[in-house]
């Protein structure tokens, strides 16, 4: 797999596979996806805005499971 998006990264993928890996931190995100084809061309630059959720396990340092504030 691919490394994870950053924020305004710029990707470049062949047709078929277009596999990208979800950022590793919750947040809003905005890349650039181009397409390249059999032949070399590239497609124009398709933004894509992804929000990322937090997934189960995933806690920021400062709350704690419960949900109360870490000091």
């Amino acid at each position: 797999m691919p490394p994870a998006l950053q924020p305004g990264d710029i990707r470049r993928t062949a047709l078929p596979d277009i596999r990208l890996r979800a950022p590793d931190r919750p947040g809003r995100y905005r890349v650039q996806l181009i397409v390249v084809d059999h032949l070399g061309r590239e497609s124009a630059p398709a933004v894509l805005r992804l929000t990322v959720v937090p997934g189960p396990g995933w806690w920021p340092r400062f709350w704690d499971r419960l949900g109360r504030w870490k000091r």
